[in-house]
């Protein structure tokens, strides 16, 4: 019997978020919490044995597990989530929400502006 190489990705962060969901939602769980009806890739992309690209399932799985602790709003946000609230323009009509973007542009958690 022949062990298994860990697949290429094993230590990436969108891995390690998806085998920590899979522990504690189980395969089918995780599949359905990343909006796949079926469960199949989710447990090949699991075991190292996908044999399609792995960038669209990790960027599924970066937005709905990645998560930052949001010191404005003191609760957990996706990164997701982070970023529209950090890329918004100036809200004009809530002084709450104008604290809120003012709050964004200087967090150390402010995904970093893409380069053109």
């Amino acid at each position: 019997m022949t062990a298994v190489a860990a697949p290429t990705y094993a230590s990436e962060r969108w891995f390690l978020l998806l085998r920590q969901a899979a522990d504690t939602h189980g395969v089918r769980g995780t599949a359905a919490l990343l909006g796949y009806a079926n469960h199949t890739g989710t447990s090949q992309i699991l075991n190292g044995c996908y044999a399609g690209g792995t960038d669209a399932f990790a960027t599924r799985v970066l937005e709905r597990f990645d998560t930052v602790d949001c010191p404005h709003l003191a609760q957990s946000l996706t990164s997701s989530s982070c970023r529209q609230y950090a890329s918004r323009p100036c809200p004009i009509n809530s002084s709450r929400e104008v604290r809120h973007w003012r709050a964004c542009q200087g967090c150390a958690h402010r995904p970093q502006e893409e380069q053109a």
